[in-house]
């Protein structure tokens, strides 16, 4: 029984993965594959590191669980994308023990959307769970958010913090 759990955790390091978590390579596609790996009932764990994302993440599947295990997801300098982490219609679903940096200052040069943290939408059951977001701005009047939480039912926002969200009005940023 214990090696069916252990068969329910993706590490985005290992291969097929490779996520290398350095600062400097874009881990986007390594840690959209393991998304899209993990079952239902399972986890994608990162390792220690800070993991360059170039476009938005989604959570595909039902009833999983992203466990950061302390890593930073960061915003790659120059990218328009509005959430790291989206999970639309999904249910049953944890972000836990992660830093989410949207990265303003390096994307502000080119601008054209918000920069926010993770969301649940139009979701239920699912959880934030000790997760820190910074560095979110809004654009053209638009404000942003650090973590997102809409049209959902029994969903929860538990330990969370955030630091440097917004700026002046028109790009403000709120937390939740």
């Amino acid at each position: 029984q214990l090696r069916a759990i252990q068969s329910r955790v993706i590490y985005v390091s290992d291969a097929p993965f490779y996520a290398v978590g350095n600062g400097v390579a874009d881990d986007t596609a390594a840690i959209a594959a393991a998304f899209v790996a993990c079952p239902e009932y399972g986890e994608v764990r990162f390792g220690p590191g800070l993991y360059i994302i170039g476009e938005q993440l989604n959570i595909p599947t039902n009833r999983i669980t992203i466990n950061g295990a302390g890593a930073t997801l960061k915003a790659k300098n120059g990218t328009n994308f509005d959430f790291l982490i989206s999970g639309i219609g999904r249910s049953g679903c944890v972000v836990k023990n992660i830093t989410l940096d949207a990265n303003k200052s390096g994307r502000v040069a080119t601008q054209t959307t918000r920069f926010m943290g993770a969301e649940f939408a139009g979701s239920e059951d699912c959880h934030f769970e000790n997760v820190i977001v910074k560095n979110t701005r809004g654009y053209g009047g638009v404000p942003a958010v650090g973590i997102g939480i809409s049209s959902a039912v029994r969903n929860s926002a538990r330990n969370c913090t955030f630091i440097d969200c917004g700026d002046a009005a028109p790009n403000a940023s709120d937390g939740i």
